[in-house]
């Protein structure tokens, strides 16, 4: 969505070069950090659904969560 938004404007680069960049930023923050910040915003918004985890994933998920 943030790609098809921003083509055409400032906060995409024209440069071939640079629009990599900015692609390889998007995916490499999409799969290190989205993932972990979404699950532990998730689980803080709706703790209810944290039983539904096992105790070792749980763990782990927060702390990546809290890493990110």
């Amino acid at each position: 969505i943030l790609l098809y938004l921003a083509e055409g404007t400032r906060f995409l680069p024209a440069d071939k070069y640079e629009r990599a960049l900015a692609y390889q930023w998007l995916f490499f923050e999409q799969y290190s950090h989205e993932p972990y910040i979404a699950v532990r915003k998730a689980l803080l918004t709706f703790p209810e659904r944290a039983k539904d985890a096992t105790p070792e994933r749980l763990a782990v998920t927060l702390e990546r969560g809290n890493k990110a």
